[in-house]
């Protein structure tokens, strides 16, 4: 097995309410704050070396668990499985980022069916929710085993570093090749970007009215693409 295999020592999770600057219309939803789950894990590599990861995500009930249930009751939930998440990261075997999320992908639904279950909702928690709650926590892995091997995360990805291949996660097609191989070499200097509009959002300036916000940043549309592009 490689030296670089890491294990996650502990895993904390943070969280903290971030109010959003004008309320979000997203869906059948408004949304006026959302949680930040910030976590934080200190991994150990098989050398020894330690480092601390970090992730965060903001936990978008609206976006990955639609429905009727109300906004507090899923928020609960959502923090209540995170946490959960994180426990189940904490301690165990050394190994690969991506093998120790694969190897716990069937627990992490089945503790989402137990919080269901334990606080009976009307509508379970759903294998989307699982992944936005989970992907802090694997980010904050990720994140470590690169510091603890003193290299990029993205520079982990291959034969070097991998006890097993492709063909482990998507079958024998796979065999022989990492996923260093479909990663680009190099960070693009620039991005396509586009403009995220909700439901109440002000189009045109002359939209804008003297209770929106008046701190110096654009408000409607045609002012962030003035701006930005």
């Amino acid at each position: 097995m490689p030296d670089s295999d890491i294990r996650a020592r502990s895993v904390e999770v943070e969280f903290s309410p971030a109010v959003l600057r004008t309320p979000l219309k997203f869906g059948s939803g408004m949304v006026t704050d959302i949680t930040l789950a910030e976590v934080t894990a200190e991994v150990e590599n098989r050398s020894g070396r330690t480092a601390r990861g970090r992730g965060a995500i903001l936990l978008s009930d609206l976006w990955a668990w639609p429905g009727k249930l109300a906004h507090a009751t899923r928020d609960a939930a959502m923090r209540r499985l995170t946490q959960r998440l994180a426990e189940l990261f904490s301690g165990g075997e050394f190994g690969h980022p991506i093998d120790l999320y694969w190897d716990r992908k069937k627990t992490m639904l089945e503790i989402a069916a137990e919080l269901s279950a334990e606080a009976n909702l009307a509508e379970p928690i759903n294998a989307l929710t699982v992944l936005m709650c989970a992907s802090p926590i694997d980010a904050a892995v990720h994140d470590g085993f690169g510091l603890a091997n003193g290299i990029s995360s993205y520079d982990g990805y291959g034969r070097e570093f991998m006890a097993s291949d492709l063909s482990r996660y998507l079958g024998p097609e796979f065999a022989g090749h990492y996923p260093q191989e479909f990663l680009t070499g190099s960070f693009a200097e620039t991005l396509p970007v586009f403009h995220l509009v909700g439901g109440v959002d002000k189009l045109t300036e002359d939209e804008v009215g003297p209770g929106d916000p008046r701190d110096g940043l654009p408000v409607s549309l045609d002012q962030w693409i003035r701006r930005d592009g």
